[in-house]
């Protein structure tokens, strides 16, 4: 997977490169970045990359496909309200976040605030995740049909199996600890953003790809202002 990934970084970083941009020799954070394919696709063109999440399955898997690839990664395991902010403050050209991260957070101005606090001076944020829509409905895979969810300015916490949880043997599944996602909208998500100084230079929003009447994803370009 490692020689792949240096082999075809197109493939992993495709979506972002235009407002990446060149990353060689640039200082990127990657926030709760899981098994870090996107993080070594980013250090395989020259950046230096560090990885913050709190599961230590996921670092050692990255710092193996870091190894293949026959580069070097930075990985932190915490709780991202836990990082050493002194020692990482204002340290960082790019905060790179996508999928399955704000829903974690009961706290958006929390989180704004810690990324905010990472970037240097004209730093920039991408953020990519789930649609606030698809709090409110759920594709039917067999025909693309719309099913109802939830109301849309719900601000309940809502029990969630942990990810992956499902491909294991049932009687395995009550080993894992309990999780609470907070699905947060739109007007919540860029007010927290822009109250912490943030400037939204671009958003994206892409249809779902089994109904293409509603949008799936989004991205916020999101600049740090002095």
């Amino acid at each position: 997977m490692g020689k792949e990934i240096r082999e075809n970084t197109d493939r992993w970083l495709n979506y972002y490169i235009n407002d990446l941009g060149n990353v060689s020799g640039k200082r990127i954070a990657n926030l709760l970045g899981s098994g870090g394919i996107r993080a070594v696709s980013l250090a395989v063109l020259g950046a230096d990359v560090t990885v913050v999440d709190i599961s230590s399955e996921n670092a050692r898997y990255a710092q193996e496909l870091s190894k293949e690839a026959e580069v070097k990664i930075n990985y932190i395991v915490s709780d991202l309200t836990e990082i050493p902010m002194d020692e990482m403050k204002n340290s960082f050209d790019i905060v790179f976040m996508e999928f399955g991260i704000l829903h974690y957070f009961s706290d958006l101005k929390q989180l704004a605030n810690i990324i905010f606090d990472l970037l240097s001076e004209n730093g920039k944020l991408l953020l990519r995740d789930f649609h606030p829509f698809s709090k409110v409905v759920e594709v039917n895979e067999k025909d693309g049909t719309l099913i109802l969810k939830e109301g849309y300015f719900d601000k309940s916490l809502r029990f969630n199996p942990v990810a992956y949880e499902g491909f294991f043997p049932e009687k395995n599944q009550g080993l894992f600890p309990k999780t609470y996602l907070r699905k947060w909208t739109f007007s919540e998500i860029i007010t927290s953003f822009a109250q912490q100084g943030f400037i939204i230079k671009k958003m994206y929003e892409e249809p779902d790809k089994m109904n293409q009447f509603i949008p799936a994803n989004y991205m916020i370009v999101a600049a740090k202002s002095n």
